[in-house]
Order: structure tokens, then C-alpha cells, then sequence
């Protein structure tokens, strides 16, 4: 819990400042610090000093609370200052931290992907001090590094603390603590003055997620971040007057949406679009463009500047790029309207289409479910409200002869074009969805199946969402305060009776941390005989018969530091264990035997019959090979005993 309260307070630090010198409210700056922090230890770690940038960041923070302190003093505004820093939004992200931290200690990773990278790729940074792609366990070293950097910094501040090493429920909390932070920024927007007010719409905001990530407070997968960070991005864009302190809060958005996962930069690009929509529009008659207004540029620049800088570290890496193909857009649209049944992958583009209309995504905790269609559909009806709560703001300043720029027309003409870039950006994301399957690096079998699809439609439509929640929620109660709190009621339900409200209650019951340290007794054991049994450096062939690969990367995982690794689905071999079965390497025995000779131990994990018939005679025991067995070869016999 100490490492918990330091990190708060390194979050916390940029608050402290801005409310002193800026007169600027805790969680309007409380995402800015979170995403500076990661930007400062990035710009370290390129230059290959990532332990130097989190020591830096941490004095970055303490000079910011002397400064805060020094500005206290001064001016003698400690009610004031207090107000702005300790508001309804401190409570709630403290509160939701130490929740977190809570309910999560001693969880750990369960997924496909957290083995694979999301998890596994903190844990190299954690143990290197360097990007995990300089890392040759790093299984997909091109991926950005934007989360695990935060991961990272809370790891570190633990260590320094004495509260252990490389715990993987800390790298949970982290990623929770960031989430939230974007949330608590958002809820710092809406006008809200009421206790029962905030709470309801602080309550709206953190359970809208679980609509579509049901796992979004249990695993470490980006897809769930990546929304929320373009969704504080563009409610900001929506509400917020022009000025400095937007062009900074975007340019930091833009530039940490491109180092959280490739598909950011898409994100980032039309936030950033849309910023110098909505300036093209505001722009006063006669106005002519000033250096103030070369700020329109900066969070362009930011992505721009992100992208390329990790594509030159990657390439310097020497470490190959993961769904790199590049997609072919006019060829794209051509399949896709012209139905061309000869083209590469007819058939994949075409169950994309139908899955738009089947229903895909589960109402609250029942068998229901809606399509993505409804939900885009849905979407563009809640940026309309959006829209027409913006005429309204407009109208309002008119009848009461307000000019500030937040009122004007030409101000409200600008957010208008905002969220009408937002409603493009949202269909173009889910058109070309299928490109993705159509022309990457997908096997035959992946497209087909169409392979994370609910992950990539989610990430887009929870954008939307959370978005249009804030915004409405914010001008609801800036225009229509009488009815505010009805509307706030309703979009309360609302996300009640739709969401995996369940997830609240296995959150609260501890039932995160039960199931995570269920499924881990699973492999413990195995795993840690092979530790030791084996040895450092030893090359292990692990044999698990059947599956997609989970329990494999959670052994490659769980073994390190011994060499588990295996060309892709050699973990599985002999007859597919169904038809469309591409993880099993269909080999004879004397295939397999030539490449096991090359590992210094046999791992049997699992078994089936098929492998007990085929190759049941490479091993010196008459009755055939035994699952959670460690086998070596016979040098008298050639036989695995």
C-alpha cells in the first residue's frame, strides 16, 4: 500500500502545481501528469537510460510539489488552492486506487495475451531496464510500450519501497490507476454540484466499460485503455475551451494513444483532424493565423513524432515488425462492394459483413445480445445528442447575451464539426475492420474465424460511448441543469441493466485474485519442477496436446529462465485434433524425433490418445508417456526416459 500512496503522490504532483499557479482543477490535470510521466520515461528509455527517466520523473514530481508549496506560501490562497485540489474527483480516483489495490493484491496473469506480451512484456522491462524488444523473449518486440512504462514506474517505486520485486497484481492496479486517471479527468468536466450528482455520473462513467470488456478491472489487455484514452481525448476536444492547456492535454493524448498499440495512431490522426476542424470553424471573420494558432499543428506533431521515433528504435532493434502488410485501400473497396468471389479472401470479408449483423455482444449478465450495426447506429444517434446540445449551448449564450468564447457561435460551430469528425472516424474504424483480416498476417484459419474481432469492434464503439457520456453529461448539466439530474439517472440505469455489472461483484468479492490463483496451481507445480529439474539456459521441448496455445504460453511464461521455446503450434503434434486445427504440427515420429534431439529435455504436459499411439514407442517405458513428466533421451537407446 506505501508503493500505492507514493505513486498517487508522483500522479498527483502536476495537480498540485497547476491548481497553485494555473488555477486549474485536480483532474483536469491529473491525465497530463500520467501521460507525461510515460513520455519522459519513453524519451529516457529510447536513449537507453529507462531507469534514469523514472528516477527523473520521480524528481520531476517533487519539484513540482516544492514549486506548488513555494506558491502556497506566497500568495497565502491555501482555501483556494485546497478547493481546486481536493475535489470530488480526488476523492473518487484515491478511492478507486486504493479499491483497486484492494481487491486485486495478489492477483495474477491468466490470458493468452498477458503471457504473450501485455504481461509478459513488463516483466522484461521490469528485470532489463530497457525496452522488452531488445529482449529475444519478446514474441512481438514491435509492439509500443506506452502502458507497460506506467506498469513500470509503479514496479519500481514498489521496489524502492522494500515491498518486493516483480509482483504481476501491481501491474494490474497499474493499469487500473490509468484507467481511471482518464476517467477522473472526464468526470472533472461535467459541472456537476451535487454529491448525488457526481457520484452518479462518476459511477456512470466507471461502469459503462463493462458493457463491452466484462474483464476490463481484471486483465491487462490494452484494447479497454486504448478506448478510454481517445475517449477522454475527443470529450475534451467536445468541452473544453481553446487554449494552451487543450492543445497540451491533446498533444500528450495523441502521442500516448501512438505508443499504446499500433491501431492508436489511427485514433490519434482523427483527434487530432479534429482539433483543427473545430479551429477552422471557430476562426472569427478577419482573423488571420498568428503563431498562437500553430498550436492547431501540435498534436499532429506529437503522433507524428511518437510513431516514427518508436519505428526508429524498433529498426535499430533489428527486431522484425508484427501485422506490418500493408492494406491496399482502393483493392479493399473494390471486394468490398463489388462482391469479386475471385478475390483473396472472398469468403473472410464476407462472414465480416455478416457478423455486423449478428448479434455479438451480451446484454448485462444474460444470454441477449445486440449486434454492432444497432451499436453504430446507437453511436451516431448519441453524438447527434451531442450535436443538438451544442446548438443548444449556443442558443443559450444568445438569450442571455453572453460573448465568451465558450458561448459564441463560432466557438459551438467548431465542436459541432468535432463530434461530426467523431461519427466518420467511428464508421471508417469499422470498415475497415476487415481489412485487417483480409490483408494481414492472420493464418487462413484466423480470418476466417474472424480472430479477436469483438476485441477490435469494442475498442471503437467504447469510444464512442464513454465520449458521448461525458460530453452529454457535461452539457446537460452546463444547459439543462433542471433536468440534469433525471438524465443522469437514466443514463445510470441505463449502463446498470446493459453492462457485466457481475464483474462489480467479482471485483468486490475478491473473486479476481481467486480464479487468477486457481488457474496459475494449475501449471505451478509442473513448472517449477522444470525449473529445477532442468535448469538455467536448458532447451525444454514442451509437449501439450490440443488447444490454442494458452497453456503452452503460460509455461513458457511461468519457466523462465529455461528455453521453452518452439516454432509456432510444435507444442501440439501428429493428427489435428479438429478440422480446422492449424496449432498442431502434423508430423511422423521420425519428424519429431530429428527435431526433439535438439532439446536438452522432453516436458509433457498433456496428452491424448493420438500421441500415445504414435509416438508412445520414442519413450523407454513400455506403458507410454505420463502427462507432468520430464523426459531425457537415452544415448544407448535413442529412447525419451
Amino acid at each position: 500500500m506505501l508503493s500505492l500512496i507514493l505513486l498517487l503522490i508522483v500522479l498527483s504532483s502536476g495537480s498540485a502545481y497547476a491548481c497553485a499557479r494555473f488555477q486549474k482543477r485536480y483532474g483536469e490535470v491529473l491525465p497530463v501528469t500520467c501521460m507525461g510521466a510515460v513520455l519522459v520515461m519513453y524519451c529516457f528509455g529510447a536513449a537507453g537510460f529507462l531507469r534514469t527517466g523514472m528516477y527523473a520523473v520521480c524528481a520531476a514530481a517533487a519539484l513540482l510539489w516544492v514549486l506548488a508549496a513555494v506558491r502556497v506560501i506566497r500568495t497565502g490562497e491555501r482555501a483556494a488552492i485546497a478547493r481546486r485540489f481536493f475535489t470530488g474527483t480526488f476523492v473518487t480516483f484515491a478511492a478507486a486506487s486504493v479499491l483497486f489495490c484492494l481487491c486485486l493484491k495478489d492477483a495474477f496473469f491468466i490470458s493468452y495475451d498477458e503471457f504473450t506480451h501485455w504481461g509478459e512484456c513488463v516483466r522484461i522491462i521490469y528485470r532489463t531496464n530497457a525496452f522488452a524488444l531488445w529482449s529475444p523473449r519478446s514474441l512481438f518486440p514491435s509492439y509500443p510500450p506506452g502502458m507497460a512504462l506506467f506498469q513500470y514506474l509503479f514496479l519500481k517505486i514498489g521496489a524502492l519501497t522494500g515491498e518486493g520485486e516483480f509482483m504481476e497484481w501491481r501491474v494490474i492496479v497499474a493499469y487500473r490507476v490509468f484507467c481511471a486517471a482518464l476517467i477522473a479527468g472526464m468526470l472533472e468536466r461535467i459541472p456537476a454540484r451535487k454529491i448525488s450528482h457526481r457520484a452518479a455520473c462518476a459511477a456512470v462513467l466507471f461502469i459503462a466499460p463493462l458493457f463491452l470488456y466484462s474483464y476490463y478491472y481484471s486483465l491487462v489487455l490494452i484494447d479497454g485503455f486504448l478506448a478510454t484514452a481517445a475517449a477522454a481525448g475527443f470529450a475534451a476536444l467536445l468541452t473544453d475551451e481553446d487554449g494552451p492547456f487543450l492543445a497540451v492535454f491533446l498533444s500528450l493524448t495523441c502521442a500516448m494513444l501512438t505508443l499504446t498499440k499500433d491501431s492508436g495512431l489511427f485514433f490519434a490522426a482523427f483527434l487530432a483532424a479534429a482539433y483543427a476542424v473545430r479551429a477552422v470553424f471557430a476562426k472569427k471573420e478577419g482573423k488571420k493565423i498568428s503563431l498562437r494558432t500553430l498550436r492547431l499543428a501540435l498534436p499532429a506533431l506529437a503522433a507524428a513524432a511518437a510513431k516514427l521515433s518508436w519505428s526508429a528504435v524498433v529498426k535499430a532493434s533489428g527486431r522484425a515488425v508484427q501485422f506490418s502488410n500493408k492494406v491496399d485501400i482502393i483493392e479493399y473497396t473494390r471486394i468490398f462492394f463489388t462482391r469479386d468471389e475471385e478475390a483473396p479472401r472472398f469468403e473472410v470479408l464476407e462472414n465480416f459483413k455478416e457478423a455486423l449483423f449478428t448479434p455479438f455482444v451480451r446484454i448485462a449478465n444474460t444470454d441477449a445480445a445486440v449486434n454492432y450495426f444497432f451499436l453504430v447506429v446507437a453511436g451516431v444517434l448519441g453524438l447527434y445528442l451531442i450535436f443538438r446540445l451544442i446548438v443548444r449551448g449556443e442558443e443559450t449564450g444568445k438569450e442571455t447575451g453572453k460573448e465568451t468564447a465558450q458561448e459564441t457561435g463560432k466557438e459551438m460551430a467548431g465542436r459541432r464539426a468535432a463530434a461530426a469528425v467523431l461519427v466518420v472516424m467511428e464508421i471508417l474504424y469499422i470498415y475497415f475492420i476487415g481489412a485487417i483480416y483480409v490483408f494481414n498476417s492472420f493464418t487462413d484459419e484466423e480470418a476466417e474465424r474472424l480472430a479477436s474481432y469483438d476485441r477490435y469492434m469494442n475498442t471503437v464503439i467504447l469510444v464512442v460511448l464513454l465520449c458521448s457520456l461525458a460530453a452529454a453529461l457535461c452539457f446537460m448539466f452546463r444547459y439543462h441543469r433542471e433536468k440534469a439530474g433525471l438524465f443522469t439517472a437514466v443514463c445510470l440505469s441505463a449502463v446498470l441493466v446493459c453492462s457485466s455489472t457481475l464483474s462489480v461483484k467479482k471485483l468486490l468479492n475478491g473473486d479476481y485474485v481467486k480464479e487468477s490463483s486457481e488457474k496459475r496451481e494449475e501449471f505451478t507445480d509442473f513448472a517449477e519442477r522444470i525449473v529445477e529439474e532442468c535448469g538455467e539456459g536448458a532447451r525444454v521441448y514442451l509437449i501439450i496436446q490440443g488447444g490454442i496455445g494458452e497453456d503452452y504460453y503460460a509455461l513458457r511464461y511461468l519457466t523462465d529462465p529455461v528455453d521453452t521455446e518452439l516454432p509456432y503450434g510444435h507444442f501440439s503434434v501428429g493428427k489435428p485434433a479438429y478440422s480446422t486445427d492449424t496449432t498442431t504440427w502434423q508430423c511422423s515420429k521420425e519428424e519429431w524425433l530429428a527435431e526433439a534431439k535438439d532439446y536438452d529435455y522432453v516436458a509433457v504436459y498433456r496428452l491424448n490418445d493420438a500421441f500415445r499411439e504414435d509416438f508412445g514407442s520414442a519413450f523407454a517405458d513400455p506403458e507410454g508417456p505420463e502427462e507432468e513428466e520430464i523426459y531425457r533421451f537415452d544415448e544407448e537407446t535413442g529412447l525419451l526416459r
